[in-house]
């Protein structure tokens, strides 16, 4: 892992009194725009109705031969996503600093003043829905079902999965919708661009973003769901659809991405993960020989957090596993996590999130929802006590003490609930 500083992230405004987030990139510009309001916000098909409205932005029009924006930058180098999730909309695009001049304003009149057809709103709905034909796999139905578990009818019960009907939208019901995302707060703007281009980048940026009809608020008024105790393992422990391999997902509630306590549920998530200084993956493959693929993480949000165990296994070894899962939780709940153990999952919890630090991209995300989590009424300062370095998760990851991540394990067994598919 590298001992090297990361650079910190600059705000640099523009002449309208726009902020935008400018961090450093090696040898291309990435440009985000992200809306701080998601699926959660928009009801049980908003994922879908979102999903569908970036993809016709991705799809419209950019010449007069009628070009569509992604086709139109992969023939230069460059491409556009967009990206739904519970708690914003990602505009993106990944330009090399070469196509800078070129490519930029082209995205930028693309989402600030689409011009979207009805024709063109079919043919995104028709690739999606070709998309999502297969359904959700395993995995996500698997994820979905801890979810509403454990958050019921909150919003956050309901994954981003592609799960819900695709809605057929026309051009102006989009562009409504659009409307409707830029009235609830401001884009946060985060530019990733090697430090010589930052002034040219700007430039282009001072004039191309999306207007905003007003500053709003922002999500201020979401609240974290009532942690009611929930507790299915042990009892649905068989493959929903009779197979011989089975996806299973355990985990419970854990805290919000801008509280003290949330760097130990990351090092929780290095403990139980597939990394090879994992105790439970040590504990699966050598105390009980058992070959399955294991994943854990720690997702924040700005209200709550959920905690979640990965596995893919032999649907007949699904009892085992899900004891040993719970084992090897109130082992680390009970403060009996070897020092070797919690010294292996810390020194690979920080190597993540230097590689993190080192993407352009997920340094990106980062860099928006800690931006998010600082505006009015709703940031980080407020809830931490105005603590110096609240955002930095590298630093929070290297104050994790052991007594710590026993806390975390105590927090998820209390609600503990597993789903199998």
């Amino acid at each position: 892992m590298s001992n090297e500083p990361v650079a910190p992230v600059v705000r640099r405004e523009l002449p309208d009194g726009r902020r935008v987030l400018v961090l450093p990139a090696d040898d291309a510009v990435v440009l985000s725009l992200v809306l701080p309001t998601g699926a959660r916000d928009f009801g049980t098909g908003g994922a879908a109705a979102l999903e569908l409205l970036g993809s016709a932005l991705l799809d419209a029009p950019v010449d007069g031969a009628g070009t569509g924006l992604n086709s139109w930058l992969r023939e230069r180098g460059a491409v556009a996503e967009a990206v739904v999730d519970q708690e914003s909309v990602t505009l993106r695009c990944r330009v090399s600093v070469d196509g800078l001049g070129d490519c930029l304003p082209v995205f930028l009149t693309a989402v600030a003043r689409p011009t979207l057809t009805d024709a063109r709103c079919l043919v995104a709905h028709r690739e999606l829905s070709e998309l999502r034909a297969a359904g959700p796999s395993a995995r996500a139905r698997a994820s979905r079902r801890l979810r509403e578990l454990l958050f019921g009818s909150h919003p956050l019960g309901h994954s981003v999965d592609g799960s819900a009907e695709l809605p057929a939208l026309d051009a102006a019901q989009l562009l409504t919708l659009r409307q409707e995302l830029l009235a609830v707060a401001a884009p946060v703007v985060v530019l990733a661009c090697p430090p010589s281009v930052v002034p040219a980048a700007l430039e282009l940026l001072a004039g191309g973003l999306p207007p905003v009809a007003a500053i709003g608020s922002g999500t201020g008024g979401r609240r974290a769901p009532v942690a009611e105790v929930f507790s299915d393992g042990g009892i649905n422990l068989r493959a929903a659809d009779g197979g011989p391999r089975a996806w299973v997902a355990a985990g419970g509630h854990a805290p919000a991405r801008t509280a003290p306590e949330a760097a130990a549920f990351g090092v929780l998530a290095e403990v139980c993960g597939g990394a090879e200084g994992s105790l439970l993956r040590r504990t699966l493959y050598e105390d009980f020989a058992l070959e399955c693929t294991v994943a854990a993480e720690y997702l924040g949000y700005g209200d709550c957090g959920l905690w979640q165990l990965e596995l893919e296994l032999d649907t007949e070894a699904v009892a085992l596993t899900e004891a040993a899962v719970r084992e090897v939780l109130e082992l680390v709940a009970n403060g009996r996590l070897p020092e070797p153990s919690f010294r292996a999952a810390l020194a690979a919890a920080r190597t993540a999130a230097a590689t993190e630090a080192a993407d352009p991209v997920l340094r990106s995300v980062r860099a928006a929802v800690e931006s998010i989590d600082d505006a009015p009424g709703q940031g980080a300062g407020e809830r931490d006590g105005g603590e110096p370095g609240a955002g930095d998760w590298a630093g929070r990851l290297a104050r994790v003490t052991a007594p710590d991540v026993a806390l975390a394990a105590k927090q998820v067994l209390r609600t503990y609930s597993v789903a199998v598919v």
